[in-house]
């Protein structure tokens, strides 16, 4: 948390240099550079998508999840390999995205004085507002034709960058804390579910993504396979009436955002209610202490929200942390419940509820074409040997073999395959062709 606000820190301090237009890829040993949009929205992109391929790996490891902010730490010391281009990478990013952001805010701004202009012109009449009956030219205001489109490619793109930066808890204006890990699953989920693992995940450059609503409505009801029936229609109808307006078509970035708002109002809020009103019921005395009888039927009820409770040993670990507290009350008792993961709301239908037989065709002729692919990705990984980026290669090929054995997350283990060719592509440009489909259907 602190290595995170030093991060801002410096990046609330940077003055960005206009005449530099930083690759984010590339090793960074200096602050104050700006990125252009497409190369914003390109990191965006790809931090995404490493995101999660890393999720894939470290639920593999049994790890939990990292929140957005913690995995930018270890993709920017994953990609420069220093612990200072990695500090300066992350400031870089961090404000960039509140430039633009900033910058989005004033031409909004700046079109609505005008817009306000014009009608104050109307209602004063030109002959009015200016006898000679020639209005006098704003050249101080005005806009090159390719400058008013580009301000608008920007704002095609504000709800990306803002639903970024609501990740990481930089949005300009806002002292809230970067969303949970839950947010960021749920919108990722979305994500690969809409895009069906295409790569890359987002454009990379300054274009809105206009995509069915039915595909949408899709991924939502995949996404929010979890939540009672009556409460998934409700959502699916607030998205019909609000997001898309009964368009046939969406913008995606606007349909991701109102999603995880939704969650955050409607599902993440209401399970703190929950949890509070439950521990109030079983602490009828108030006086802070629980049984751990009482404690472990306490937590049984939540198996109306959650069948995936918390095995034995982790309820007891939570309630060595309660025990610790001089004296628990219902907000420190939803804190510890939070840390330890006693409920949550992870996208997707259950484990038991997934149907294989959809995927199985994909799953074969992925396998048939990862044979190929194989030894190729063995031969790089020999030659990289022991550096970070044979490492890191080596662990996304362990990640992709464990996937087409498990042979449930079509969408993921696409983008693994996809990787892995671009980084065959790259260690090798013009000696080695793709030779294998990259476009199959993952249903």
């Amino acid at each position: 948390q602190r290595y995170w606000s030093q991060r801002c820190f410096a990046a609330g301090r940077a003055d960005l240099d206009a005449t530099s237009h930083l690759d984010f890829l590339a090793p960074v040993r200096e602050i104050d550079k700006r990125m252009s949009l497409d190369t914003l929205l390109a990191a965006i992109s790809r931090i995404y998508t490493r995101k999660i391929m890393l999720d894939a790996t470290d639920d593999r490891a049994g790890i939990a999840r990292q929140t957005l902010p913690e995995f930018v730490v270890t993709f920017y010391v994953e990609l420069t390999g220093g612990t200072m281009a990695a500090a300066n990478g992350m400031s870089n990013l961090i404000a960039n995205v509140t430039y633009y952001l900033n910058k989005a805010l004033e031409i909004q701004k700046a079109r609505q004085h005008a817009g306000q202009k014009d009608k104050d012109k109307d209602k004063k009449g030109k002959k009015d507002a200016h006898p000679e009956g020639k209005a006098p030219e704003d050249k101080t205001m005005q806009k090159t034709v390719a400058e008013e489109q580009a301000d608008s490619l920007l704002l095609t793109t504000v709800p990306r960058i803002s639903t970024f930066a609501k990740f990481l808890g930089v949005e300009p204006g806002s002292d809230a804390e970067a969303l949970p890990v839950d947010a960021v699953n749920i919108f990722l989920f979305c994500l690969v579910r809409v895009t069906k693992g295409q790569h890359p995940l987002l454009p990379r450059k300054a274009e809105p993504v206009r995509i069915a609503s039915d595909i949408v409505l899709e991924a939502i009801e995949a996404t929010m396979a979890r939540m009672k029936s009556h409460e998934r229609m409700a959502l699916k109808y607030r998205f019909q009436q609000t997001c898309s307006g009964g368009s046939a078509v969406v913008d995606l970035d606007k349909a991701l955002s109102w999603l995880v708002s939704q969650w955050a109002s409607n599902v993440h809020e209401k399970l703190d209610e929950r949890l509070k009103a439950l521990f109030s019921s079983a602490d009828s005395d108030g006086d802070g202490t629980l049984e751990f009888k009482e404690y472990h039927d306490m937590v049984q009820k939540l198996k109306s929200d959650q069948r995936d409770l918390l095995p034995l040993r982790k309820l007891y670990r939570m309630y060595g942390k309660m025990m610790l507290a001089q004296r628990v009350d219902a907000n420190i008792f939803v804190r510890i419940a939070r840390s330890e993961g006693l409920i949550r709301f992870a996208p997707g239908p259950y484990p038991e509820e997934i149907h294989h037989h959809g995927s199985l065709l994909f799953f074969r002729t992925l396998e048939s074409e990862w044979k190929k692919l194989e030894p190729e990705v063995v031969a790089l990984i020999g030659h990289l040997g022991e550096s970070p980026e044979g490492l890191v290669l080596g662990q996304d090929m362990a990640t992709l073999r464990y996937l087409l054995w498990k042979k449930e997350h079509p969408e993921i283990t696409r983008i693994f395959f996809l990787e892995l060719i671009d980084q065959l592509a790259e260690n090798h440009p013009g000696d080695w062709t793709v030779g294998v489909s990259v476009h199959m259907q993952t249903r």
